[in-house]
């Protein structure tokens, strides 16, 4: 005989509870092992082994988590020993530019005097020309603000003579267009 459903459901348990779960199910419904409640006690049962599995699952991935901390641990405490080593190297190094930085920067700042006393002298020079030029740029701003006043007087002037002779012109245009419309009119007939 084949295994059904609710002998699924029964498996693993012990007997007294298997004949208590088979005399509920036969009290619940008079029905085949695809009716709603076998299949809800199907249902339910699948569930608490589901959950059931959860500690077990959680305990071994804790174990695994603690076993790749731990690898994780060893891995930091290489990484910094080699860390270490390299810094240690590097700053010997440094310390010896250093050294060597400290006795050329001696010998350039002697040599930056020389030239800061020199700079000196050229700047106090550039200031009087930068004077010279700030009194001529504004010469040429001054005589620049005149001209371009002198400008606009001249084009408003223009503009008006222009206007003027656009009356002009249209007068003459208008008078020109009237003897033509006389002459047609008289002789067109």
């Amino acid at each position: 005989m084949d295994d059904t459903d609710f002998d699924f459901l029964c498996d693993g348990l012990p007997a007294d509870e298997a004949k208590r779960l088979r005399k509920l199910f036969k009290e619940w419904c008079d029905g085949d092992e695809n009716s709603f409640p076998v299949q809800l006690a199907l249902l339910t049962r699948a569930q608490w082994r589901a959950a059931a599995q959860v500690p077990v699952q959680m305990k071994q991935s804790l174990e695994q988590l603690d076993k790749k901390l731990a690898e994780y641990r060893q891995q930091t405490g290489t990484l910094l020993k080699n860390f270490n080593a390299a810094v240690n190297t590097k700053t010997k190094e440094l310390e010896d530019i250093l050294g060597d930085q400290r006795d050329e920067a001696n010998v350039a700042l002697k040599d930056l005097r020389v030239y800061t006393a020199n700079a000196k002298d050229a700047t106090e020079q550039l200031q009087e020309e930068l004077d010279k030029g700030q009194r001529e740029m504004k010469r040429i701003l001054e005589y620049t603000e005149k001209e371009r006043k002198r400008l606009e007087t001249a084009v408003r002037e223009y503009d008006e003579q222009r206007s003027q002779w656009s009356v002009i012109w249209f007068l003459l245009l208008l008078v020109a267009v009237l003897i033509v419309g006389y002459l047609l009119g008289k002789y067109w007939h």
